[in-house]
Order: C-alpha cells, then sequence, then structure tokens
C-alpha cells in the first residue's frame, strides 16, 4: 500500500477519501447494481423496523450512510407524515440521488453531506438512528457506534441492517457450503454463463468500468498527494469494504455480540436476525434461499453470512 499503514489517522483519511470517491462515481447506477439485493432487504425495514417505529409514535430519527435513499424511503412511505429524517452521507453525489428519488417528500428530510462519525446533533435528540449496509465502510465503526449512542433518546431504537458476520466466516461448514453454492451457481446457471458472454461481447462490462473508476480515483488521491503511488484494483476494493475483506490474520465482518457487549451493553436486543447462509448467489432465488436460510439457522444459529439487528436505549430513571 502506498500509505504507510502504521499511521492510523493517514489510513483513516485514505479510507474516507476512498468512499467518498467511489461512491459519488457510483451514485447514478447504484440502485440498479442492487436491484435485487434491496428486494430482500426491504422485508427487514418494512416488517421488523417500520412497526416497531409506528407504534412508538416517535417523529424523528437519523440514517447513517444513507446513499440513495433506501431505508428513507421505505421509512418516509410508512410512517406517518409528521416523521422527519436526517440523512446522512459522505457521498455528494449519492445524497442528490436520493433527494430526486424523495423529492415528493419536501419538508419531512434534511440532507447533511459529512463525516457519520460526527453527527450534527445534540445529545439524547433523535428518537432512531438507522444503518443499511454502510459499517463495514467505515475505518473506525466505534466512533460512529459511539455517536449513535450519544445523540439516540431514552427509549431510543439503533437499526442495524445487514453487516457481514463474522461468525459466517469462521464457521468451515457454513463458509464451505457458500463457496460451493457460489461456484455452482457461477458455472452452471444459464443467466450467469449469458452474463460472461455478455462480459465479452461488450467491452464496458462492470470489471472495465471498475477499472475506469480506479483511474479517476487515482488520479484525484494522486493530486491531493493522499497517497504516493496508484492504488491497485485490490487495494481499492480492500478500502471501500474495510470490513467485509478476508485476510491471513482475521475474518471479515463484526462478531454482533461483541458490537453489543462493547458499545450498546445496556441496551435490550430485540431482534437478532442472520440471513444469507448460502451467500449472494440465491437472493435471486427466494424461495431456495428461504429454504436454506431455515434449515442452516436451525443448525448454526449465529452463522449466517449477513446480520441485521434492532436495538433499544433504556430508560434512564427519570424518563421512564
Amino acid at each position: 500500500m502506498s500509505v504507510d499503514t502504521c499511521d492510523d489517522g493517514k489510513q483513516e483519511k485514505l479510507i474516507h477519501r476512498v468512499n467518498e470517491l467511489y461512491h459519488d462515481l457510483q451514485s447514478d447506477q447504484f440502485n440498479k447494481l442492487h436491484q435485487r439485493r434491496h428486494v430482500i432487504e426491504q422485508r427487514f425495514w418494512k416488517s421488523e423496523v417500520v412497526p416497531r417505529l409506528a407504534a412508538t409514535g416517535f417523529r424523528f430519527g437519523v440514517d447513517l450512510c444513507t446513499g440513495t435513499g433506501f431505508v428513507p424511503r421505505i421509512l418516509l412511505e410508512h410512517l406517518d407524515r409528521s416523521v422527519r429524517i436526517l440523512c446522512i452521507d459522505v457521498s455528494t453525489k449519492a445524497l442528490a440521488e436520493a433527494r430526486s428519488l424523495l423529492c415528493g417528500e419536501t419538508g419531512r428530510v434534511d440532507w447533511h453531506v459529512g463525516d457519520v462519525r460526527a453527527i450534527p446533533l445534540a445529545d439524547h435528540s433523535a428518537d432512531w438512528v438507522t444503518l443499511n449496509a454502510g459499517l463495514h465502510h467505515l475505518p473506525t465503526p466505534g466512533a460512529v457506534l459511539g455517536e449513535i449512542d450519544r445523540v439516540l433518546k431514552p427509549g431510543g431504537y439503533f437499526c442495524l441492517g445487514y453487516e457481514p458476520n463474522a461468525m459466517f466466516f469462521s464457521c468451515r461448514p457454513v463458509y464451505l457450503l457458500e463457496r460451493t453454492i457460489w461456484h455452482l451457481f457461477w458455472y452452471f446457471s444459464p443467466r450467469r454463463n449469458w452474463q460472461r458472454i455478455r462480459n465479452l461481447l461488450y467491452p464496458r462490462s462492470d470489471t472495465h468500468q471498475e477499472t475506469d473508476h480506479l483511474a479517476i480515483i487515482n488520479k484525484r488521491l494522486l493530486a491531493e498527494q493522499i497517497v504516493s503511488e496508484p492504488l491497485t484494483l485490490g487495494e481499492l476494493r480492500s478500502l471501500v469494504d474495510v470490513h467485509a475483506q478476508e485476510s491471513d490474520d482475521m475474518h471479515a465482518g463484526f462478531v454482533p455480540s461483541e458490537l453489543i457487549q462493547q458499545y450498546f451493553r445496556q441496551y435490550d436486543v430485540e431482534t437478532m436476525y442472520m440471513s444469507d447462509y448460502g451467500g449472494e448467489m440465491l437472493r435471486s432465488h427466494q424461495w431456495l434461499r428461504w429454504t436454506v436460510d431455515t434449515a442452516m439457522r436451525a443448525a448454526y444459529a449465529r452463522r449466517g453470512m449477513l446480520f441485521s439487528l434492532i436495538l433499544r436505549k433504556p430508560f434512564t430513571s427519570n424518563d421512564a
């Protein structure tokens, strides 16, 4: 790596800037690229999160790592018209896409481009905080989780969706199952075979586009003197998905129970949901995904590839 990895400050700055540039470049196609993923993920937000927030009568929440507006769209569609949401993301262009998507919700949404490690709110001022598939992009997750605890009111909810589960990667049987399913789908699926043929026929494939993005990002990083040498494609991927990459000395992802114990020890755990035991390849075959998840959850209760949490901050003696 062209930045001294021993210098935590420089490394954090690099990760932050790479994610900003990368998600700016991805913003206009993000929803299309993640369409199948969003079909699956919206169920958690609609069936688990929305009913809880609606039942409390809460009126103000914060959505972190908003991206192109996936979570705010669901909440605003299903919650009372008096609900307001502050949306925060490092990517200006991603928030512009979200603003366009939610143009009919004027007055219900505030936008803030900035670092989610510094939420621009007073202590105990938010009824809820939501974060979907964004924690693994952040260089210092602890700083963000500490901010969430700071801004939440007593009795408020923290809803975390679809983060990589380290317990999946450390469980050999489940990991091998996912790898087997991945290879079967990749080599025998008609859709995947057609994708390979299309990539050969059309030079503007996802890989070529990713290479183009790498060139643009390297040009900016070098000009800003954040790096002294261009990043490789592998380095770019590891910086974007900083906590979702396997390495020789650690597994990808987070251990949910450790996150709770370290940052939310006093919180009530209302939901800890594990999913995707068979990996992302099953997301386009929902009945098969459900079957595999149900069977594997019985045998390996905490070993799904992804986990989601709903935590509730305790009431203090003065607020009960």
